[in-house]
């Protein structure tokens, strides 16, 4: 409710032109997003960042599904807003509407924190999202339908709605080019949770959550890291497992004192029969053949 309240309180009606007819505000939560619905037969108005408390309570809005085109100004830049079109912008921006007959459109809050979950160092300013590409038609489709049917929606759908929306975004400012992050701050948070990895790869808690948490981020985040990697979290750490265990398995001085399900036990492989087929899969022979086969090399090597 505090959230809705800043929002709407921090619109300002033009005091030369009041307006006309009805004013209708329908609004929804969805987990952490906040959606409105609006329909005005004649108002002029404008949020100027200024005016609003800072704080905690920053945010980034998708206005979009305009029945008919909306005049909008945006940091002193004049449009109009196409039924086929979507703005982004924050609450940093100035943004300012006039609507001459009657007119609907939507808006979708997200809170500034809820996309920094996904991006480290999220940064962005107003755009406006043309019916130029596949992702926008996806998107476009997805919050139409949202605001057709948000007051028919359970409560119990709140956080998959969120998930989904947040997925439409990111997806959206993506095909754009509009995510602009430090690259910097994002390999150097990456080689931490490699060496969180490293550091506790015999440890059977070793999850993404674990290492999110030895981080100080989201899981969400720590997922995102790691998209432009080679390898994803899970992959990363079991492949890290598979090769320290291959190096077990070739050093003849363990042979006596490690059996094969002691080192799968020792990397953290809960199943040894999982361990063996996953050691397959990725080298292409079981343990068993790999250690003899090492075991032969060196004794052959040290015979010639």
């Amino acid at each position: 409710e505090s959230f809705l309240s800043e929002f709407n309180g921090a619109w300002r009606v033009d005091s030369r032109r009041a307006p006309t007819g009805s004013i209708m505000i329908g609004s929804r939560g969805f987990q952490n997003l906040l959606f409105t619905k609006l329909h005005f037969e004649s108002a002029s108005g404008a949020r100027d960042h200024t005016a609003r408390k800072s704080g905690k309570n920053d945010f980034f809005s998708l206005t979009f599904a305009p029945s008919k085109p909306l005049s909008m100004r945006c940091n002193g830049t004049e449009f109009l807003l196409a039924p086929n079109q979507m703005l982004f912008w924050s609450s940093r921006d100035d943004v300012s509407f006039d609507v001459k007959q009657d007119c609907d459109f939507a808006n979708l809050l997200f809170p500034k924190r809820v996309l920094e979950d996904h991006l480290p160092n999220f940064d962005s300013s107003f755009h406006r999202f043309d019916k130029d590409c596949a992702s926008h038609n996806l998107a476009e489709a997805y919050f139409t339908s949202l605001a057709e049917n948000a007051s028919m929606l359970a409560d119990s759908d709140e956080s998959h709605i969120e998930t989904a929306a947040t997925s439409m975004l990111l997806n959206l400012l993506h095909t754009h080019g509009r995510l602009n992050y430090s690259n910097e701050k994002r390999i150097s948070t990456l080689n931490d949770a490699l060496r969180i990895i490293d550091k506790n790869l015999k440890c059977f808690d070793l999850t993404p959550q674990f290492i999110a948490d030895h981080l100080g981020i989201s899981v969400r985040k720590l997922h995102y890291l790691f998209q432009n990697s080679e390898h994803s979290v899970m992959t990363t750490i079991r492949k890290k497992r598979l090769q320290k265990a291959k190096e077990d398995l070739a050093n003849p001085a363990t042979m006596d004192q490690l059996s094969i399900t002691h080192i799968a036990y020792r990397w953290a492989f809960s199943d040894p029969a999982q361990f063996c087929s996953t050691f397959k899969a990725a080298f292409g022979e079981s343990p068993k053949r790999f250690r003899q086969r090492s075991i032969n090399n060196v004794q052959n090597f040290l015979t010639n």
